[in-house]
């Protein structure tokens, strides 16, 4: 199957189940519509021996209904050097969950990205699956989900496409009523090749000033067991960042 054609088949799957989602949200869920907007905003600039400018923007917009919930996400992270852009990164996704029986529900994602960094210069995945929240406590919550889908990708060396299966977790614990810390881990196995897996993962505090504003300390780490040539398999990183909500 070419790239052309992969794109086509998960362009299908997320049109298909986005539809199937919002068919069955309904007009009795009309009345328990809700949105919220997060946006981070970090930047560091340093002159003198060194001139480098890093800017990172993320933003994730939420509509609630009775027993669907949908998920848009963007974010970009440059990096300029006396001027000049060194490496750049990319991304956007949506997620539809339905809510299925208690806590389990059913979710289907599709998203594309851009990672200069890596050498990956457009990957396309879409994946299906359920969810559930394994724990909750007064101050912790642990979620996990699985599913299986497809990911095409397009590198220096190669333009690659394969099955792929996905683990996620996420946890979060309160450290106040102002302050939290969460984990979250995504594993996505590679059918094709088994030693070619993706791991992401993300460690955060967040702390509020505000009732819409906050401080958030991230540390990211990022792996690719295969890279391309000339890249690394780790990437990581450390931000601090402004974070506005509606």
């Amino acid at each position: 199957m070419n790239r052309r054609a992969s794109v086509v088949l998960v362009r299908l799957v997320f049109a298909a189940s986005l539809l199937g989602a919002a068919g069955g949200a309904g007009a009795e869920e009309t009345a328990s519509r809700a949105w919220k907007d997060v946006a981070e905003l970090g930047f560091t600039n340093t002159t003198g021996n060194s001139r480098v400018a890093t800017f990172e923007a993320d933003n994730l917009f939420s509509y609630a209904w009775k027993r669907t919930g949908l998920e848009l996400k963007g974010g970009a992270l440059t990096s300029k050097e006396h001027g000049k852009t060194a490496d750049e990164e990319y991304n956007a996704s949506e997620k539809v969950t339905r809510e299925l029986a208690g806590k389990l529900y059913g979710y289907e994602r599709f998203g594309w990205d851009r990672n200069r960094f890596s050498g990956i210069r457009d990957r396309y995945n879409s994946f299906l699956g359920a969810g559930e929240e394994l724990w909750s406590a007064p101050k912790d919550s642990l979620v996990g989900e699985a599913g299986a889908g497809y990911i095409s990708e397009e590198r220096p060396d190669k333009t690659d496409a394969f099955a792929s299966g996905r683990l996620y977790v996420k946890c979060v614990h309160a450290l106040s009523k102002t302050a939290s810390v969460f984990q979250d881990a995504e594993y996505l196995y590679n059918f094709q090749d088994a030693a070619d897996y993706r791991l992401n993962t993300e460690t955060a505090l967040l702390a509020s000033i505000s009732t819409n504003v906050a401080l958030k300390a991230s540390y990211k780490w990022k792996r690719v067991e295969k890279p391309a040539p000339g890249f690394i398999k780790d990437d990581t990183i450390t931000t601090m960042a402004l974070v506005v909500n509606y």
